[in-house]
């Protein structure tokens, strides 16, 4: 279900994260999500396809209201960015036929957009699968910066882009968790080779760092961070046979 919606926790956690961090609240319901979340696959798809103008009157447009108020909150909080999440796809590519996008996403995420944009912040665009198809029709529509899963949408096409605005993603999700570390440390190596100089790219692995990825995997990940200068080199708490345990 969407994450809860409180400014007074965010701000809370934004004092915590103090000078050293940047803590974010990303808003998962933005507007396609209402369907999947609410309605489960099945019912979001034959509803929006089979009965159009019912779905949108009698369910979109009530979502697309709740999402308008969510964003006014988050664009009056005192933060430089608004993390905004929407699966439009999935391993494929557009789950829908691209003119569904045209006619039932993209100009109510122009009134959404006008709204974080009227307070001087930047968008940060989030979504799992193979978001290849909407790079550009995102950027048209004024999105800042995106966090996309790799190698669900590839890498060199969200630099082409995006690479001179913000980019937060380019682990390979898969390679951390079934790949060797040799394999890991390379990768970091690449990634950041291609990235070099572009000022608005920040390495991760989207989705976050999930259970059952081997500890010597975690290990050549952030020991590569810190060779290409992404990670404090006094990273490592604790000791490593007592966190194997836990895995």
């Amino acid at each position: 279900m969407p994450h809860k919606l409180d400014k007074n926790i965010i701000e809370k956690k934004m004092a915590i994260a103090g000078e050293i961090g940047l803590y974010y609240y990303m808003y998962y319901t933005t507007l396609f999500m209402w369907g999947v979340e609410y309605l489960g696959w099945e019912i979001f798809m034959m509803a929006a396809m089979l009965a159009p103008k019912t779905f949108e009157e009698e369910f979109f447009n009530i979502a697309f209201e709740e999402s308008l108020n969510a964003i006014e909150l988050l664009s009056n909080i005192d933060i430089p960015y608004v993390f905004v999440h929407d699966d439009l796809a999935d391993k494929n590519g557009p789950i829908f036929p691209p003119d569904w996008y045209d006619k039932y996403i993209f100009p109510r995420y122009e009134e959404l957009w006008r709204k974080i944009k009227s307070k001087g912040k930047k968008i940060i665009f989030v979504a799992d699968g193979n978001m290849e198809y909407f790079l550009k029709p995102l950027k048209e529509l004024g999105i800042d910066g995106v966090m996309f899963e790799n190698p669900a949408t590839n890498f060199d096409k969200i630099l082409d882009v995006f690479g001179v605005d913000i980019v937060i993603c380019g682990m390979d999700t898969y390679l951390l968790t079934f790949g060797t570390p040799k394999d890991i440390s390379s990768h970091v190596d690449l990634i950041c080779k291609k990235t070099e100089g572009l000022i608005g790219f920040a390495i991760c692995s989207p989705g976050g760092i999930h259970n059952k990825i081997p500890i010597e995997n975690l290990i050549a990940y952030f020991d590569a961070r810190v060779r290409n200068g992404f990670t404090h080199g006094n990273w490592q708490k604790g000791e490593i046979n007592a966190a194997k345990k836990l895995v």
